[in-house]
Formats: structure tokens, sequence, C-alpha cells
């Protein structure tokens, strides 16, 4: 009797495992250790999230703003349900913050395949606005720009692009903004800055310390101008959010900083 289900029970276990590599990708070409230090942080290339953007595949809607003089695409991604509350997320606007690539690819790792996230979120990620400047392992672009005061003007090229394209979302007051940094002058504290045109209770600050328990967070009105904090604020998104992940702490390794943003998926998921 045995002999005869087992191929029905072979089908059967196929069947599991087929499903279970569909609900999480193999991250495994991603590894965390043994990475190669550049500046005071370790590398993290424009080759390395093509990676994890193949890794990531169909469950993320995959565009191409644009090619930059140093001939990296531009990726902008998009998942989760289409009516919910949005959430736009950009990193690596500068691109010696090496950390706040490992905190994007943590993320989105999360984020897109974290069931009870997709219902409540739809989200539009930019996870590396300045390649040519992670390629070079330089705050500016190619040509030196601070592409993170160029939001309100025309003179960044990956900025116009982008700004292009999060133009064309219809944001509400109830979304949501994140802007990735991380820290690069010998800071050993992260931290959250929180900015809205509506009234915020300081009790959101208690939620950013219960899953990232070891960022400093704050509410403040006034970004700074030509800024993408200031631009989104300005839109009267619900939060205009600004993290900074330190490089210097010992204790952010890679590894460390990809489960902050993990953590930081259960974050928005708890934010009023």
């Amino acid at each position: 009797m045995l002999s005869r289900e087992f191929p029905k029970i072979a089908i059967v276990m196929l069947s599991i495992l087929l499903v279970a590599n569909v609900v999480s990708a193999d991250f495994e070409n991603l590894p965390l250790t043994n990475l190669t230090r550049v500046g005071n942080y370790y590398r993290y290339s424009p080759s390395r999230l093509n990676i994890l953007l193949g890794d990531l595949g169909s469950s993320v809607g995959l565009r191409n703003l644009g090619v930059t003089p140093y001939k990296n695409n531009l990726s902008f991604i998009s998942f989760g349900t289409r009516s919910a509350r949005k959430v736009v997320y950009i990193a690596r606007q500068h691109g010696d913050e090496q950390a706040s690539s490992f905190m994007a690819e943590g993320f989105l790792e999360q984020a897109a395949y974290d069931s009870s996230y997709l219902s409540k979120f739809r989200t539009y990620a930019v996870p590396m606005v300045n390649p040519d400047g992670a390629l070079k392992n330089t705050l500016g672009n190619s040509i030196s720009q601070n592409l993170n005061r160029c939001w309100s003007n025309s003179s960044c090229y990956e900025i116009n692009k982008i700004r292009d394209r999060l133009n064309m979302i219809n944001l509400t007051s109830s979304d949501i903004f994140i802007d990735q940094h991380a820290l690069n002058s010998g800071e050993l504290y992260s931290y959250i800055i929180i900015s809205s045109k509506q009234k915020l209770n300081s009790s959101v600050c208690n939620i950013v310390k219960k899953y990232l328990p070891t960022f400093q967070c704050s509410i403040d009105n006034y970004p700074a101008y030509g800024t993408a904090r200031w631009y989104f604020y300005n839109k009267g998104l619900k939060y205009s959010i600004l993290i900074e992940t330190s490089q210097s702490n010992k204790t952010y390794t890679p590894a460390y900083v990809n489960n902050l943003g993990k953590n930081l998926v259960n974050l928005l998921k708890n934010l009023p």
C-alpha cells in the first residue's frame, strides 16, 4: 500500500518545495561576510544591487528610469497592494554611504515577501539613487553633485528622472516617505528624524525604539531646503522620514545592518 502511495507523496513534497521557493527568494548570492572594505565600511556596488533585483524576480515590478554617465541603471521597483497606503523608499543618494544599501537590501528582502506588509502597503523604491557615486565611493555623482540638494531644482540628472516618476504617483496625507542614509563622519550612533505637517504624537518615537532600539528618534519639522525629506514634507505626507545608520560603530556589520532593514518593515506595519 505504501509503495503505491509513494509517488503521490513524492509529488506533494515536491509541490511544497516549489511553493517554498516562490514564497522566499534565494538570497545566497548575496553573502554578508568576507566583504571587501572601502573607505570606512564594506563595499556595496551597483552589481550587488543587480543580483538583489534578480533574486527578487517577479515578486516586484522593475523599471529602468535612465542610464547614468557611468552606464549604470536607475532602477525603480514597485510591489504590494495597489489600493493600499503608499510607501516611497529611496536609498544611497550619497555614494560613500555603503551601509544605507545594506539596510535597503534587508528592507526589500523582507518587505517583498511579508504578506501582512504587502496587504497594508504599496511600495515604490529606488534602492540606489546614486550608482555612479557608489561605484566611485564618493558622496557626489559622476560630476560631484550632491544629489540630496537637487530636489528643489532640475540640475541633477538622477533626481530629475526619479522625481518625474514619483510625481506620477497619487500620494496622499496618509502616505510615508523614507530617505535611507548612512553616517560617514565617525558617529557611533544612528538616528531617525520624522517630519510632518500633521500634528504627530511623540509616541511615534516609542514605536521606532521598539523595532530599532539602537536608534535615536526625534520629530523635526524643519527639513533642510532642497533635500528629499523637504520635498516630500511639503507634499503633506503623514511621515517624511530620514534614516541615518552608523558606519563607524563596530557592531553595525553588514549582517546587522541588513537585519535593521528587516526590522524597519515591522516598524512601518505599526505606524499609525
